[in-house]
């Protein structure tokens, strides 16, 4: 009887990394004004939001993990290294959510009656 032939896994590359640690700072200051106080229930709130405050970049974000496969491709476990990851870090995406890319500012402006 035969025994399976096994297949050698490729090393990791010096300089090896793994998936990096999520870090993102936002806050939302926001105040209200009642311009009237005949009409009481009437209120102006003006808002400004930041998000990535410290503006610390991530990489390999909720949507771009490492793989498991053991290929020793760019984007697998034993394959990636600080030059290989750059095209996994977050950048901006579309509309307003974009979780974890640069610093970006948002202001607003709520009018409650």
């Amino acid at each position: 009887m035969q025994r399976p032939s096994r297949r050698q896994l490729a090393l990791a590359p010096n300089g090896n990394v793994g998936n990096d640690a999520f870090f993102t700072f936002d806050v939302r200051l926001g105040w209200a004004i009642k311009p009237v106080k005949k009409w009481e229930r009437f209120r102006i709130e003006p808002q400004a939001a930041f998000y990535n405050l410290f503006n610390r970049h991530n990489y390999n974000g909720p949507d771009a993990l490492l793989a498991g496969t053991l290929d020793g491709g760019s984007t697998s476990v034993n394959g990636s290294t600080k030059a290989t990851r750059l095209p996994l870090l977050t950048g901006l995406g579309s509309g307003v959510f974009a979780l974890g890319a640069p610093r970006s500012m948002e202001f607003g402006f709520k009018a409650t009656f």
